[in-house]
């Protein structure tokens, strides 16, 4: 138990949560997993039928800092990247949102 209190006093004398946080901050990948993470409940209540809601979703949280929103509409190029990474880490996970079947008519 004493080793754990030496390496959290240590972390805090070192300020590692911030640079943790800095590092969240500049990754997509962590940012895309811990939203993942975080939205899973309303992925198992099927609150949402497209990955694309859920991408959607995804980047009006990412847009609340006004420097990002700006950044996505200076470089759509950047968002379509960033979406497709967000598609490949849904398929990795194996995220289903809708069962199989035939696809409703509209």
């Amino acid at each position: 138990m004493k080793q754990f209190f030496t390496a959290y006093g240590s972390g805090l004398e070192k300020d590692s949560s911030g640079a943790v946080s800095k590092r969240l901050n500049d990754s997509h990948t962590t940012q895309i997993c811990f939203f993942l993470l975080f939205a899973r409940p309303l992925i198992k209540a099927r609150h949402f039928k497209t990955i694309t809601q859920l991408f959607g979703l995804f980047m009006q949280i990412v847009e609340v800092d006004p420097k990002e929103k700006s950044y996505y509409e200076a470089n759509p190029n950047m968002r379509v990247s960033l979406e497709r990474q967000f598609r490949k880490i849904c398929v990795q996970d194996k995220l289903r949102l809708r069962g199989r079947g035939r696809p409703r008519n509209n």
